[in-house]
């Protein structure tokens, strides 16, 4: 006969099992019913952007403001709902500035970014995005909001110019990867995991064991290389000396403030003068500036549908992902 006790333990697992499948079809119907939105409308070309001109109507020479928000991934096809709300995707990144560049009238760009970073291969690409349009003779001013750390500074960091509010919280200059080991909670709950595998390495990421020392290692030499080029696009940016930039990059955050006094930045403001700031670059006493919309009234919507159904956010939705994920994000 079941004891109580026995009865206990495995009313809990029958609860948890319910409450796992009950979060996985929540999220499932979110998904479908976002897909399906996104279908039936034909969301084909929700990413072209428009223009909306904010001053100077008149002027010939034009200046831009693209605002970025949210974790740095490579495609859309990083986040759970098709409209990749919450996400800078680099492959749109890319598509927007080639866009910007082929604009003969654009003399500079200004960015806004709010982000606490991401994706080192996403934050790359960015990087050399930018650095090739200013390579036609643009400039890019990056104006930094409420956060811009990690890999968000990683792509600041490919501007002429750098300005944050002294508030802005940055830096967090690293490379964190995180592993979860629930072996002991599946020893607990009775449960086995078999793997069959084609090399010794095959499951490194699995989550029901440890890692071993040589496992270990090969993490550790991939975060140094991701570690190795952060820190080169940095003294690169910002034209310091690799060791001075080793100095600030423990993972330490910085406010706006802190980031001017230690070189990171190059003025303290808003996107007022952010604006400013690319003037003076081009030498222009006056020009047309022009705010970059970059989102449908479909995306909004489809935006907004996947908010309520899912109830994590971007963020959860990308370090949760299985597998190892080493990010450029901060490690609070």
């Amino acid at each position: 006969m079941m004891t109580n006790r026995m009865m206990k333990i495995w009313l809990k697992r029958i609860l948890l099992v319910f409450l796992v499948l009950g979060f996985i079809g929540m999220t499932a119907l979110g998904g479908f019913i976002a897909g399906f939105s996104s279908a039936l409308f034909s969301k084909s070309d929700s990413t072209a952007m428009t223009e909306e001109v904010i001053a100077g109507e008149d002027e010939l020479a034009k200046i831009g403001i693209l605002s970025l928000e949210g974790l740095i991934v490579t495609s859309e096809g990083e986040s759970p709902f098709p409209t990749g709300e919450g996400m800078i995707t680099s492959s749109q990144v890319k598509r927007w500035l080639r866009e910007i560049s082929q604009d003969s009238d654009l003399k500079a760009l200004v960015i806004e970014i709010n982000s606490p970073g991401g994706s080192p291969v996403a934050a790359d690409e960015i990087y050399q995005a930018i650095k090739t349009l200013r390579a036609t003779g643009r400039s890019v001013v990056v104006v930094m909001e409420d956060t811009a750390t990690s890999g968000a500074y990683f792509i600041a960091c490919a501007a002429d110019t750098i300005v944050a509010n002294p508030a802005t919280l940055t830096g967090s200059i690293g490379v964190i990867a995180e592993l979860t080991n629930a072996q002991e909670l599946l020893s607990k709950l009775g449960i086995d995991i078999e793997v069959y595998k084609s090399g010794k390495y095959k499951d490194f990421s699995s989550f029901s064991r440890q890692r071993t020392e040589e496992e270990k290692a090969l993490i550790q030499d991939y975060i140094d290389t991701a570690f190795n080029l952060f820190v080169s696009r940095v003294a690169e940016g910002r034209n310091m000396d690799e060791a001075a930039v080793r100095a600030l990059a423990e993972g330490q955050v910085f406010s706006g403030e802190k980031a001017l006094e230690l070189g990171l930045i190059d003025q303290l403001g808003s996107i007022e003068d952010g604006v400013s700031a690319a003037q003076k670059l081009q030498g222009l006493e006056s020009a047309k500036i022009v705010r970059y919309r970059t989102e449908s009234a479909l995306d909004l919507l489809l935006g907004r549908v996947s908010a309520v159904m899912n109830p994590f956010d971007a963020t959860l939705n990308y370090l949760s992902a299985p597998g190892l994920r080493a990010s450029y994000l901060p490690s609070f």
